[in-house]
C-alpha cells in the first residue's frame, strides 16, 4: 500500500525513467534529466489546480487522468512499444496500491463510527409511571428563647422603712369577763448599788479588824 503523497512521487518516477530509456545508451546527463523531472511536477501541479485539488495533498481518484495528460503534453506516446508496456504496468500497480491504501482508510473510518440503533419502543404498560416529586417543606426558622436570669428584687432607694408595733390583739369584753383573773406578785424591791463612799468605809473598817488581829 503506498499514501497518495508516495503515489504521486512514484508516477513522476516513471515519467523520469521511461525518459531515460529513449535516451541513446539510457543514461542521460543529470542536467537534462533533472530538467525533465521539474517539467514533470511543473505539468501535474498545473493539472491539479485546475481540477480544484491539490498537488501537496493529491486524490487517488485523479491519478489516472494525470498520467493521460502528462502523457499527452511530454510525448511519451510516441515511446517504443516495449518501453511503453513496461511504463504502463509499472504507473498501474502505484495507482493499485494508492487505492487500496484509500480504502483501508476509508473502512477504518466506517468501523470507528458509532453504529446508530433506533430507540426501542416502549409500550405504555411497561412504561413506569412517573411520581412528581414532592415540594420541599420550607424550614421554619426557630428563634432561641432567651432563658430568663432569676429576678432580683430592686435595689430600695431612700430612708429604710420603719415598721412600728402593733398592739396586741385585745379579746373582746365579754371573753375578758368570763377568764379568771390572775394575780400578778409584787416583785420585791432590787437593793440599790452601795455609793463609794459606803465601800470606802467598809474597807476601813476590815483593815482596822485586820490590824487587832495582828497585835
Amino acid at each position: 500500500m503506498l499514501s497518495p503523497e508516495d503515489t504521486r512521487d512514484g508516477i513522476i518516477e516513471c515519467f523520469v525513467a521511461s525518459y531515460r530509456k529513449t535516451l541513446p545508451g539510457g543514461q542521460p546527463s543529470a542536467t537534462s534529466e533533472g530538467r525533465f523531472e521539474a517539467r514533470v511536477r511543473r505539468t501535474m501541479r498545473e493539472f491539479f489546480s485546475l481540477s480544484g485539488a491539490s498537488f501537496d495533498e493529491p486524490d487517488i481518484e485523479l491519478f489516472e487522468k494525470t498520467k493521460i495528460h502528462l502523457e499527452d503534453k511530454l510525448g511519451i506516446a510516441a515511446l517504443s512499444p516495449v518501453v511503453l508496456t513496461e511504463h504502463n504496468k509499472i504507473c498501474a500497480e502505484l495507482m493499485a496500491k494508492g487505492r487500496k491504501f484509500f480504502e483501508n482508510i476509508v473502512a477504518g473510518i466506517a468501523a470507528a463510527a458509532p453504529a446508530v440503533t433506533e430507540p426501542a419502543v416502549v409500550s405504555e404498560e411497561a412504561r413506569p409511571e412517573v411520581v412528581p416529586p414532592e415540594a420541599p417543606v420550607p424550614e421554619i426558622p426557630i428563634e432561641p428563647v432567651p432563658v430568663d436570669s432569676p429576678e432580683t428584687p430592686p435595689p430600695v432607694t431612700g430612708a429604710p422603712v420603719t415598721r412600728e408595733p402593733q398592739p396586741e390583739p385585745v379579746a373582746p369584753g365579754w371573753l375578758q369577763e368570763a377568764s379568771p383573773k390572775q394575780e400578778v406578785p409584787p416583785t420585791p424591791p432590787s437593793p440599790s448599788a452601795p455609793s463609794i463612799e459606803e465601800l470606802i468605809a467598809r474597807l476601813r473598817d476590815e483593815i482596822r479588824e485586820a490590824v487587832k488581829l495582828e497585835v
